[in-house]
């Protein structure tokens, strides 16, 4: 990733705070706990199905860039999210 690309969970709690949502708001409609929601925005890993739900609440769209070992289970740091 280079110096320009955020990181998932700076994009996914921008988001979140452009809608005005707290993280239990944004666990609500995504289907995730809460915990998870502060997992992705402190950049820990989650499986890439995990950030697609949560992304999806928020009108963002996960594109995987790059494949690798794991690349289904893991976010990639060549995945990146936008805006629907």
């Amino acid at each position: 990733m280079n110096g320009e690309e955020a990181q998932f969970g700076e994009v996914i709690r921008q988001a979140r705070k452009e809608r005005g949502w707290t993280q239990t708001e944004l666990a609500d409609e995504s289907g995730v706990s809460r915990p998870t929601v502060a997992r992705i925005e402190a950049n820990r890993e989650v499986t890439t199905t995990t950030i697609a739900k949560v992304a999806r609440a928020l009108g963002l769209t996960m594109e995987l860039r790059s494949e690798g070992p794991g690349s289904d289970r893991q976010a990639q740091s060549g995945s990146s999210l936008t805006r629907l």
